[in-house]
């Protein structure tokens, strides 16, 4: 039988949620959750012939905890952004998803060699290097919105910041997301309380180089973000 936990400070309720969804989908694994006062433990099991590939999953939800939801509030908090407009989400979030495939690669190796997944320990104690780098982002990035009086300003800042992040993929949002150029399913975190800035910051981990949009459901606020980092042509 293989068994591992995951802890997390009860105030990360977003990180939570997320967690326990990803869980429920995943195939031969049982799991228990346990609470303090100010602590969540979810304990897990699986059958040993499944470690490798509960293990691979698991990761892969720790990752998008701390690369996505926890990094997300590193950057809210130190850009004062707790009410925010379409300019600064698609600005947090190229932040957010700035660099992302070189840090996995940290996260990862910060994983093999942890017993358990204390997420909010590995997070403050095991990621200073990252977290360094992110503060250079984010004083680079005040400087720059200080003199920002307008979205355009801003979609500069982003443009400065994140310009060559760009890649070559194909987006089509429809009915769902899909990138065409990976053959898969866009994954779209609830990271905001607004579901067209969970959206955005979904696409734009995406790398897109053109956004196809099949659907009547974005606003024009949303439409004329995305152009700011790709191009996009609309068909509904």
């Amino acid at each position: 039988m293989w068994s591992n936990e995951i802890s997390i400070d009860k105030r990360y309720g977003r990180e939570i949620e997320y967690i326990l969804g990803k869980l429920q989908t995943m195939k031969d694994l049982s799991f228990a959750t346990e609470e303090s006062k100010d602590r969540v433990w979810i304990y897990l099991a699986s059958v040993c012939e499944r470690q490798d590939a509960i293990e691979e999953e698991l990761e892969n939800i720790m990752e998008t905890v701390i690369l996505t939801f926890l990094k997300m509030r590193f950057f809210v908090e130190r850009l004062n952004l707790d009410k925010m407009s379409y300019a600064e989400c698609v600005l947090v979030c190229s932040l957010v998803h700035f660099d992302k495939d070189f840090e996995r690669t940290i996260i990862r190796k910060v994983f093999s060699n942890a017993l358990d997944y204390n997420l909010d320990g590995i997070f403050n104690f095991r990621l200073k290097a990252l977290k360094d780098e992110w503060q250079e982002l984010s004083d680079v990035s005040s400087r720059l919105l200080a003199s920002a009086s307008t979205d355009a300003d801003v979609f500069e800042v982003v443009s400065f910041i994140a310009g060559g992040e760009n890649g070559g993929n194909v987006l089509v949002v429809g009915d769902v997301a899909k990138n065409l150029t990976q053959h898969k399913n866009i994954e779209v975190p609830c990271v905001f309380d607004e579901w067209e800035y969970n959206l955005l910051c979904a696409l734009i981990e995406e790398k897109p180089m053109e956004i196809v949009i099949e659907t009547r459901n974005l606003s024009r606020e949303a439409i004329s973000s995305l152009k700011r980092i790709s191009r996009v042509i609309e068909k509904q």
